[in-house]
């Protein structure tokens, strides 16, 4: 794929920003840049309207917004700890656990008709007719 004005990252990833993507899509689309720029707006609001509201959304041929509970519980903040190991070498790494509280996890999943373009011919979980 030709990404205009690519962003090549260190880890040989294409690292889009929003302004790039809505060119990419505008060249792919053949609509102006600007009207690119007010779908795309519009699109992001749908999915922040999904999220604030905690409501799951499913978008054929593209997509699963879901959310999932992380339980409260008691874990390593290695972080921390790697930092004070450059102050205190021997820095008791009990004192760096710590209680975190229950969250929300957003996910994303990817509609099976674009994960299947990475599966075999005779592998694909969607056939076509």
């Amino acid at each position: 794929m030709k990404v205009h004005g690519k962003i090549l990252t260190e880890d040989g990833k294409y690292d889009l920003d929003k302004d790039l993507f809505t060119r990419e899509l505008s060249i792919k689309t053949g609509f102006s840049i600007a009207d690119t720029k007010i779908f795309l707006d519009g699109f992001i609001k749908v999915f922040e309207q999904a999220i604030l509201s905690g409501v799951p959304l499913s978008i054929r041929s593209l997509g699963h917004l879901t959310f999932s509970e992380i339980q409260g519980h008691r874990g390593f903040n290695a972080r921390k700890y790697k930092e004070a190991l450059k102050i205190d070498p021997s820095a008791n790494k009990e004192d760096f656990y710590e209680n975190y509280g229950s969250a929300m996890r957003i996910n994303f999943a990817l509609s099976q008709n674009l994960r299947d373009l990475l599966r075999p011919e005779g592998k694909k979980k969607i056939k076509k007719v």
